[in-house]
C-alpha cells in the first residue's frame, strides 16, 4: 500500500523535495496511517513534519486520551506535535450554527495558524476513498451539480493565501488502510461517537453504505471513481466559462446577448460566477433565484430583481448591471519616491494613513509579524511605487516563483464586497500589488536574509489636532 500512495503522489505531484508540512492527526485510524505514510517518505522527499491535533472540548476524558495518544505516537516517531484545546459546543452556540460545522471551522484555522507559524505551504489531511463517496452521495441526496460531485481532490487551495491543502490518501479504502496498520502493528483511537446516527455523514456510513455494499461491494469505489471523472469534466468546464465570462462582463455589467448565445451549462456558471460578485449570500442563491435571473435577462429593459445580500439588479438595453450601479469615482494616485532618513506619510482618506520609510537592514532584526507594518525588499520591487486604487491588469503574486492571481479574482475569493473594491488603497510596482493595504501582500519582494534595503510601510489611524490635543 505505501507503494501505491508514493505513486499517487507522485502521479497527483502533491509533494516536493524540502516541503514543510502540517498534518491533520486525530489519532484515529485514517490520521495514524497518514502520520506512517509520510513518516516514511520524510526522508526521501526531506519533509519537515509539524502534527496538529484538535480536542474539541466535547468527548471528555475520551478526547484527553486521544490528544495523550497523539503526542506520545508523534514523540515515538520525533515529530513535533501541537495541541489546540477549541470550545466548539461554545462556538457553535455563540455563531449559531451546527457542532460539526464548528468543529470543521475549529480544525481549519487550527491547521492554517500552526501553518502560518512554522512557515508551511501545505496541509495534509486524511480522507480516504469510502470518504469521498460518502460527500459524493451526500451532496446527491441534497442536492447538486457538476463541481458538488467531483467531491474532495487530493491538491486544492481553499484559503485565501497560497496555501495548499493535500489528501494523500483519497484512492485508498478504509479496509486498506485498516489492514495497513494491522500490518504495521500500530494502534489507534475510536471515537465512539461515529457509531451513534445523530449526524447525518454518520447514518450514511453506518446505515446506507452497508446496504449499498449488499448490492455492490464496490459502491464505494465507484462512487469515488465517479468524482474523479466530474473533477476532470468540471476542470474543462472550469477552463470555458472563465473564457466566456471575460467575453460577457463589462466592468460591473454583465452582456445579455454573449449570455444568452450561451450553451445551457455555461450560461448558468457563468451567470453564477457574476452573481456571486456582487451577493455575500453565495449559499442562499438558490435555483429559483437563477431561474428569475434568466428570466430578466430576456425581459423588458427597466425590470429589476431583488437577490439576497441587498443586490438589486436592473435589465438596461443590452446588459444586466447592479441598480445602484455608477460610474468608478476617482481613487486616489500618489507616486512614491522613497529616501534615506525621511519619513513619507500619505493620507487615505478614509481617517488613516500610511508611513512609509527606506532603511538599511540591521543584522538580526526581527520583520514585523503585526498586520498593519509590511516591510519588503526594495532592490528586488524595481518599477515606480505608487499608492492608489484598483487598475485593470493589477495582480498579486501567490508564490515566491511568481504564480500570479488578478486582484479581481482575491477580492471575490476573500468576500470584500463589490461595493468596496474601488475604496480600497493598494501599494503597487507597476501592475504588481505589493500590499492590499489591510488585508494580504503579495509573496514576491518579501524580506530575507539577503535583503539591503527595506521598505518599511505602516497603516495608522490619522489623528486631528484637536484629538492630539487633549
Amino acid at each position: 500500500m505505501l507503494q501505491k500512495i508514493m505513486r499517487y503522489v507522485q502521479e497527483e505531484q502533491l509533494l516536493a523535495q524540502g516541503d514543510r508540512l502540517v498534518l491533520g492527526v486525530s489519532g484515529g485510524a485514517d490520521s495514524m496511517c497518514l502520520l506512517l505514510v509520510l513518516a516514511a517518505l520524510k526522508k526521501q522527499y526531506d519533509l519537515s513534519l509539524n502534527v496538529v491535533h484538535v480536542h474539541h472540548g466535547i468527548r471528555g476524558a475520551q478526547a484527553d486520551r486521544d490528544a495523550s495518544f497523539t503526542k506520545a505516537q508523534c514523540k515515538k516517531l520525533q515529530i513535533p506535535c501541537r495541541v489546540f484545546k477549541v470550545p466548539v459546543l461554545e462556538l457553535a452556540k455563540e455563531q449559531k450554527i451546527g457542532v460539526e460545522e464548528a468543529g470543521r471551522n475549529a480544525r481549519r484555522e487550527c491547521f492554517l495558524e500552526e501553518a502560518r507559524r512554522v512557515g508551511a505551504k501545505k496541509i495534509c489531511l486524511a480522507h480516504h476513498q469510502d470518504d469521498q463517496a460518502e460527500t459524493v452521495l451526500f451532496r446527491l441526496l441534497r442536492g447538486t451539480g457538476l463541481r458538488g460531485l467531483a467531491g474532495m481532490t487530493p491538491l486544492s487551495y481553499p484559503f485565501p493565501e497560497p496555501i495548499a491543502v493535500l489528501r494523500p490518501l483519497l484512492f485508498v479504502s478504509r479496509e486498506e488502510i485498516l489492514s495497513f496498520l494491522r500490518e504495521q502493528g500500530q494502534a489507534y483511537c475510536v471515537d465512539e461517537t461515529n457509531e451513534t446516527n445523530a449526524y447525518t455523514r454518520n447514518f450514511l456510513r453506518n446505515e446506507v453504505f452497508p446496504l449499498l455494499t449488499r448490492v455492490n461491494p464496490k459502491a464505494a469505489k465507484h462512487l469515488a471513481d465517479l468524482s474523479r471523472q466530474a473533477a476532470d469534466v468540471a476542470s474543462w468546464m472550469e477552463a470555458a466559462v472563465t473564457q466566456a465570462y471575460s467575453q460577457a462582463v463589462c466592468g460591473e455589467a454583465i452582456k445579455t446577448d454573449v449570455l444568452l448565445s450561451l450553451p445551457a451549462p455555461l450560461l448558468q456558471e457563468v451567470s453564477l460566477r457574476w452573481l456571486r460578485t456582487f451577493s455575500g449570500e453565495e449559499d442562499r442563491l438558490s435555483g429559483a433565484h437563477l431561474k428569475a435571473f434568466f428570466g430578466l435577462l430576456s425581459g423588458q429593459a427597466g425590470r429589476t430583481l431583488c437577490l439576497p445580500g441587498g443586490l438589486t439588479l436592473l435589465r438596461e438595453r443590452d446588459v444586466v448591471c447592479r441598480k445602484d450601479f455608477s460610474p468608478r469615482k476617482e481613487g486616489i494616485t500618489k507616486k512614491l519616491t522613497p529616501l534615506f532618513g525621511s519619513v513619507e506619510e500619505i493620507s487615505l482618506g478614509d481617517g488613516r494613513k500610511l508611513k512609509i520609510s527606506l532603511k538599511e537592514r540591521e543584522k538580526e532584526e526581527p520583520i514585523p509579524k503585526n498586520k498593519y507594518t509590511k516591510w519588503f525588499d526594495y532592490d528586488k520591487i524595481g518599477q515606480e511605487l505608487s499608492i492608489r486604487t484598483r487598475n485593470a491588469g493589477d495582480y498579486l503574486t501567490i508564490s515566491p516563483e511568481g504564480g500570479k492571481k488578478r486582484l479581481q479574482d482575491y477580492f471575490v475569493e476573500a468576500h470584500i464586497p463589490a461595493s468596496e473594491r474601488d475604496c480600497i488603497p493598494l501599494l503597487t510596482a507597476g501592475a504588481l500589488v505589493l500590499w492590499v493595504v489591510g488585508f494580504r501582500t503579495s509573496e514576491t519582494c518579501r524580506v530575507d536574509e539577503k535583503t539591503r534595503r527595506i521598505l518599511a510601510v505602516e497603516l495608522q489611524e490619522e489623528i486631528t489636532k484637536e484629538e492630539h490635543r487633549k
